[in-house]
């Protein structure tokens, strides 16, 4: 898990959303091969069996990389892996009934197909936000 945390805290530091962020997008970039690796490994080790998780603290750890990847997935076009690790991280939030945020991977999710003028796909993910979001209030 030590590796895991690593790349999460290299993603944290250069990632990130603030207003400079985008100013070590580049150095995200040049080890995306290891930061995806990572995502992978974290989604198999978390073993996400609908609403089971079986390592709960791989779960935490991919929602923790999903968070801090946002906004550089988007501004350096990787939607598809903005789709794919939000989705990983969605269903790792659901098992672990963290509901507000898997309410923000769905968001995440919806808002690449809406863009994308996928409207039926968005459609999908907004229903799965409002879902998750109506869990979390009425906790």
């Amino acid at each position: 898990m030590h590796f895991a945390r690593y790349w999460v805290d290299y993603a944290k530091r250069y990632g990130g959303s603030d207003k400079e962020s985008y100013r070590t997008y580049d150095l995200l970039e040049a080890e995306w091969n290891n930061i995806e690796v990572t995502a992978n490994w974290l989604w198999e080790t978390a073993e996400v069996k609908g609403n089971n998780i079986r390592y709960k603290n791989a779960g935490r750890i991919l929602n923790d990389l999903a968070d801090t990847l946002k906004l550089f997935l988007w501004f350096v076009g990787r939607w598809d892996e903005r789709i794919r690790l939000h989705t990983q991280a969605y269903h790792a939030a659901r098992a672990l009934k963290d509901w507000d945020k898997a309410g923000w991977h769905a968001y995440d999710v919806a808002w690449i197909y809406y863009n994308r003028i996928q409207t039926g796909d968005a459609a999908i993910w907004v229903d799965m936000c409002s879902d998750a979001w109506d869990r979390e209030v009425s906790k």
